[in-house]
């Protein structure tokens, strides 16, 4: 009782911003009850939104955005973790959020993403961990496909050889 922490009186928003980390797991990460423009305030980016509604009453998309532009908004931002990102979003905010991600990566984010949406990923990822039956591999992206841009088609064909026990990059282009 008699003690005190000296980090004890700064705010929530200034420990995040030291933190560098981007987290965000679409609705569970939401607080449905917070209006939309106090959830917005928090990246103090391009997040600030007018919107007064409360989460809960958005659409799902509009929740998904709003989450990922306050995340995203932060700065520095060293890790990114993102799980199912692309849910609900319209093919514009889609882009955005695919060349966001890029652009994280490409200043030096570290940058891990859940999805089951290959044509999202493809391209986007150094490694990729695939999952089947319990199984993981992790394949740097040069084992997925060894001769330029790796496609969703390719990302499926690695699976599908993961899946059939096989191993060895994709050679479908």
């Amino acid at each position: 009782t008699g003690t005190s922490c000296p980090n004890h009186s700064r705010r929530p928003q200034s420990s995040r911003a030291r933190a560098g980390l981007a987290y965000f797991a679409g609705e569970a990460s939401l607080p449905g009850s917070v209006r939309a423009s106090a959830w917005g305030r928090l990246s103090g980016g391009d997040a600030a939104t007018a919107e007064r509604r409360r989460l809960r009453t958005l659409s799902r998309g509009a929740r998904q955005l709003l989450g990922l532009r306050t995340v995203l908004g932060r700065v520095p931002i060293d890790l990114i973790v993102l799980d199912e990102p692309w849910e609900g979003l319209d093919p514009d905010d889609a882009r955005w959020l695919s060349a966001t991600l890029e652009a994280k990566r490409d200043k030096g984010a570290a940058v891990v993403v859940s999805s089951h949406r290959l044509h999202d990923l493809a391209g986007l990822c150094d490694a990729y961990l695939l999952l089947h039956r319990g199984r993981a591999m992790l394949l740097p992206a040069a084992a997925v496909c060894d001769d330029g841009a790796i496609t969703a088609a390719q990302l499926a064909d690695t699976l599908e050889r993961l899946r059939l026990g096989m191993s060895g990059p994709s050679r479908r282009s």
